[in-house]
């Protein structure tokens, strides 16, 4: 090259699969959201797509035959229905450690997040920040960071309330998978509730 700038047509590089239909398009959007976020309101999908309402209307549509309406304390939701299986459902608590930005926190209307009243501070202090969270079975508990200042590496988890013994496990296994993924050791400490 001699310094100046070149442009080509992208389909000239690469074969590029057909424009999909308008239509089929949302109806893909709209359904790997509600398998992401599921169950959602229409303006939960409307707030985290930012499509026209037009288009929200009919991504949502398309959902029909696919989702059942679930209340929820946001009002009517919807939820992929799941396939049927063999397996008995599994009575286990779900307990994540989500890093800070995680799209789980981005992906409901304001009002709707699952974050309790009053804690909203916590996991959104300001100047775009969002910490990490400790999510129980979809709700955020609390929020915790990676400390390296230590001798050996810390999980610090700053609950909102109080935990039992069954989250305080789930929150010691999330933390020792992130030592395994850092590989390095790791020592959880659960503070007291802010």
């Amino acid at each position: 090259m001699d310094g100046t700038n070149a442009y080509d047509r992208l389909d000239s590089w690469v074969d590029l699969d057909p424009t999909p239909d308008h239509d089929d398009a949302l109806a893909t959007l709209a359904r790997r959201y509600l398998a992401a976020y599921g169950p959602a309101t229409r303006a939960d999908f409307a707030a985290w797509s930012g499509l026209y309402a037009k288009d929200v209307k009919t991504a949502w549509a398309s959902l029909a035959d696919d989702a059942r309406e679930l209340e929820t304390d946001a009002g009517e939701a919807l939820m992929l229905e799941q396939a049927d299986s063999d397996d008995p459902p599994t009575e286990s608590l779900s307990v994540r450690l989500l890093p800070g930005y995680d799209t789980y926190l981005l992906g409901y209307e304001k009002e709707h997040r699952p974050v309790p009243d009053g804690y909203e501070s916590h996991v959104w202090p300001g100047s775009a920040i969002i910490r990490p969270t400790v999510v129980v079975d979809g709700r955020v508990v609390g929020t915790w960071r990676l400390d390296r200042s230590r001798k050996t590496m810390g999980i610090d988890v700053t609950p909102f309330e109080s935990l039992d013994e069954s989250i305080l496990k789930g929150v010691e296994r999330e933390a020792t998978d992130v030592g395994r993924f850092l590989d390095e050791s790791v020592e959880c400490r659960v503070l007291r509730p802010d």
